[in-house]
């Protein structure tokens, strides 16, 4: 299976649920706080659930979760970046052409 995720190597478990489910970069992504294009990325986010029909308990989610970043930003500006993409062999795994379908990994 192709990594979803090629910038960030990660475990972790939703704990939402009772059984509790794995989520990595297979089948996961990940956005970091100092993202500057985080916030309004999230916001498209909350807008498009909206629009899906998604509950509000979802939404509200999101809208937390956006509070909790804008706060986190606010006390780290020093911390803030533009995303990028390394000029690096890593950084050109992860601009490298997607896998085509039912190539095995």
């Amino acid at each position: 299976m192709e990594r979803i995720d090629r910038k960030f190597t990660f475990s972790g478990f939703c704990t939402e649920h009772h059984a509790a489910h794995v989520v990595d970069h297979l089948n996961a992504v990940v956005f970091l706080a100092r993202d500057r294009a985080l916030v309004p990325t999230l916001h498209f986010y909350q807008t498009r659930c909206q629009q899906l029909g998604a509950d509000l308990r979802q939404v509200e989610g999101i809208r937390l979760l956006i509070q909790r970043v804008e706060r986190w930003q606010a006390e780290h500006p020093d911390e803030l970046k533009v995303p990028d993409v390394d000029k690096t062999p890593e950084g050109l795994a992860i601009i490298a052409p997607n896998e085509a379908p039912g190539t095995p990994s």
